[in-house]
């Protein structure tokens, strides 16, 4: 079984994200990334200490935990070892509408299924994300907190 980021945390960031779910905010920064390639998605902290994935767009007020971001080329090289049936699909100009094939409910699963792959290493981002967290909550909870 896959360990959790949750898992992971140590105090004070397992306290202040106790009722987050890490591995599904990186889930969403990375299916919407490979679908929206070029574009940053940001894995953010909001006021109530809650995690999501959000774009730009949706960034203020948010505390930026890790930005991803994908080229076309990276997520075409993606898409050709864990969903090959959506890789053609990257040439229509409609694939980062909102109408995509890419649609995280959908194929989020395959994301996590293929760890060691490149140019996503999923375990990889999940240290990341987490040692990030973990200076968060070190640093700006605890400054902000006093």
């Amino acid at each position: 079984m896959e360990t959790k980021i949750t898992e992971m945390l140590r105090s004070p960031a397992k306290e202040i994200l106790e009722n987050t779910d890490p591995d599904h905010a990186l889930l969403k920064a990375i299916v919407t990334g490979i679908q929206y390639y070029n574009d940053p998605q940001f894995i953010v902290i909001d006021e109530h200490n809650n995690l999501d994935a959000v774009p730009l767009c949706e960034l203020t007020g948010k505390m930026v935990a890790m930005t991803i971001t994908f080229s076309k080329d990276e997520a075409k090289a993606f898409l050709e070892k864990v969903a090959p049936d959506l890789a053609a699909d990257i040439a229509d100009p409609n694939f980062k509408s909102a109408l995509g094939p890419w649609m995280f409910a959908a194929d989020a699963d395959k994301v996590c299924k293929y760890p060691e792959l490149e140019p996503v290493s999923y375990v990889g981002m999940q240290k990341a994300l987490m040692e990030n967290l973990e200076e968060i909550a070190n640093t700006w909870h605890n400054k902000l907190s006093k």
